[in-house]
């Protein structure tokens, strides 16, 4: 199966003209990753990788890592 998540939004939208406060709410599916599968369909398609880090901070990411950029480069 896939590993798949609910990301929930919870959005509150003051109008500045009147003060009113709306409320609205958003439920988004995301597909998870993790390094060896996602490793493994580049591989499938010529690519290796070059990159992983932490979005924004480039550490290596980890298990608490919420999101983390990868780079592929297609192999020779």
């Amino acid at each position: 199966t896939l590993n798949v998540v609910d990301v929930n939004y919870d959005v509150f939208v003051e109008r500045k003209s009147n003060g009113t406060i709306e409320r609205f709410a958003e439920k988004h599916p995301m597909r998870c990753y993790f390094d060896v599968e996602l490793d493994e369909l580049m591989r499938e398609h010529g690519f290796s990788r070059r990159f992983a880090g932490q979005w924004f901070t480039r550490q290596s990411p980890s298990a608490t890592s919420w999101s983390v950029l990868f780079a592929y480069e297609l192999s020779e």
